[in-house]
């Protein structure tokens, strides 16, 4: 049902997730700076702006890819060790993100179950409401995909509170860079402890200390 039956670790592809997420954060932040100073009648300027544009749109979408393939592999990795908290399919954990409307929830719910999975066993029994950090990083992704349509509605730079507008998008967009990245890298983590990979992870199981990784 799930292809291959035996744990696949995730660690190279949450390694270069991360690397390419913070590339589009050092974009997104030059491309704010450029935006800011520089005067639509400076051609040089403007041209910066468009190839910074360029490389932000192709390094986010190759930090999508690489993200739903990491997503792949660690609900595939959930599925396989038979997990109770498997709510959905290694292939709708990804397909469900390209659905209209109810992406708008899955996407929170397939990282939910990954964190809520990969909770160190000592903890199990006192499951009661997932980490702050969920919520926060959702909320400043989908404020972020409003604040874009709003900055694009004054894209000219016309209005006299795009520049405001502009840095609110880009702050929106930098904390939930932030936050993803945060989960991502625990979650697989908690993953590979919980599947005796430490040995990737350059941790002895004396640094398995379960309050770290919560």
């Amino acid at each position: 049902m799930y292809g291959e039956k035996r744990y696949r670790s995730g660690q190279g592809l949450a390694v270069a997730t991360l690397v390419l997420l913070a590339s589009t954060c050092t974009n997104q932040l030059l491309a704010e700076t450029l935006g800011q100073f520089v005067e639509p009648t400076n051609l040089m300027g403007m041209a910066l702006i468009a190839l910074t544009a360029i490389l932000q749109f192709l390094t986010y979408i190759a930090t999508v890819v690489l993200f739903l393939v990491w997503l792949n592999r660690a609900h595939h990795n959930m599925a396989v060790r038979g997990s109770g908290s498997l709510t959905m399919s290694p292939g709708m954990a990804v397909g469900g993100w390209f659905i209209p409307f109810y992406n708008l929830v899955h996407g929170y719910r397939s990282m939910l179950v990954l964190w809520t999975d990969t909770e160190p066993t000592e903890l199990t029994d006192m499951r009661s409401a997932p980490t702050p950090m969920l919520g926060l990083w959702w909320a400043a992704y989908l404020l972020s995909g409003v604040s874009v349509t709003i900055v694009g509605f004054n894209n000219a730079g016309q209005a006299k509170d795009y520049g405001i507008l502009s840095g609110i998008q880009t702050l929106l967009y930098l904390t939930s860079a932030v936050l993803f990245g945060m989960l991502i890298w625990r979650i697989q983590r908690r993953q590979a402890a919980q599947n005796g990979d430490l040995s990737q992870l350059g941790i002895s199981g004396d640094q398995l200390a379960i309050p770290s990784l919560t």
